[in-house]
């Protein structure tokens, strides 16, 4: 049997790195509220929505899991996403948090804390100094 870093694991590597929407089917739970993407994705049918909108904005997109931890069904850790904004034809490399609750190989709940400011600023969205720039107006 799986442990829930080892279904981690795989779930960002065959639904990120290979765009495997079957296994999303397969191992996302219809009641799962996924929270942090921007908008709540709820259940295969809405992450797939979010799923197929970062391939429209990013290509060579991978994800790689930098650190994990598990208690029972819950699973936390850290990944960074890999990245080409097709906008700006810049190379993006960003972090996020995450923690997913598995039950029986399928996930129940996720949550994301996503670096967006970091990927905007790298694509070119926004300037560098654009936090530095805010705080002081």
């Amino acid at each position: 049997m799986k442990t829930g870093k080892e279904w981690t694991e795989e779930w960002f590597d065959r639904v990120w790195n290979h765009k495997d929407t079957d296994f999303i089917h397969d191992h996302l739970s219809p009641e799962c509220v996924i929270a942090g993407l921007g908008v709540p994705a709820r259940g295969p049918d809405g992450f797939l929505l979010f799923h197929q909108s970062m391939f429209e904005i990013f290509d060579d997109l991978r994800i790689e899991v930098t650190e994990q931890a598990e208690e029972g069904e819950l699973v936390v850790g850290n990944a960074r996403i890999i990245a080409l904004h097709k906008a700006s034809e810049k190379q993006v490399d960003f972090e996020f948090g995450y923690s997913v609750r598995w039950v029986d190989g399928v996930i129940q709940t996720a949550h994301n804390i996503v670096d967006y400011l970091s990927m905007c600023t790298q694509a070119g969205i926004l300037e560098e100094d654009f936090l530095s720039r805010s705080l002081m107006a």
